[in-house]
């Protein structure tokens, strides 16, 4: 159970700040554990607290482009959207979006799925021409396709569901999702491929 999580994580993450220091990864990621098994139980206040708190350790000690502090910053963004405090949660997507740009493309899934966090946001604000605006661009520029298609049963849109406009996307959505799926397939395999030539290479250069 969660209660059960939450006491292990809180009996072992003194042991790891004792042992291996409080800026270890270890340490680090038992924080973030016991966050995320506070924000699953509804306690997002709570959570909130050691998020930040890790993600200060973590763009101090790994860097603020770090994949963990960016999850860790994701993370964050949940609890504060899930508190309706909308404004920090936005620029919190925002601020990692502009990092993942820097870092993988502006046509990267990782963009694409931030943009579309920025969407259910916005969404929940009720601001539904911002909201459809950055689920096309999401959908434009590289989100999964397994997401995409899942948006009609996401309850972060249930606000925009009574929009023509949704259901006009959720049909478009439908219509393109097996040839979605399979350049996704494609791109996944490919992406195998490219990672097994790479190692025979070294291996062979080994």
């Amino acid at each position: 159970t969660n209660a059960e999580a939450e006491q292990l994580q809180r009996e072992v993450t003194p042991i790891e700040q004792r042992v291996f220091g409080p800026e270890h990864p270890d340490t680090l990621n038992g924080m973030m554990n016991l966050g995320s098994i506070l924000r699953k139980e509804g306690r997002y206040a709570e959570a909130e607290k050691i998020y930040r708190e890790t993600i200060v350790l973590q763009t101090r000690v790994l860097g603020p482009k770090h994949a963990d502090t960016l999850n860790s910053r994701n993370s964050l963004a949940v609890a504060l959207a899930a508190q309706r405090k909308y404004a920090e949660a936005a620029a919190m997507y925002e601020e990692n979006r502009e990092i993942q740009r820097q870092l993988f493309g502006p046509n990267s899934e990782y963009v694409a799925t931030s943009t579309y966090n920025i969407a259910c946001v916005e969404a929940s604000r009720g601001r539904r021409d911002r909201a459809f605006a950055l689920l096309r661009d999401a959908v434009d520029h590289g989100l999964s396709p397994r997401t995409a298609l899942a948006m009609d049963r996401d309850d972060d849109l249930k606000m925009l569901r009574d929009d023509p406009r949704f259901a006009e996307l959720v049909a478009l959505l439908i219509g393109t999702g097996p040839e979605m799926l399979a350049v996704a397939d494609r791109r996944h395999a490919d992406g195998i491929h490219r990672r097994q030539c790479a190692d025979d290479e070294a291996a062979f250069r080994a």
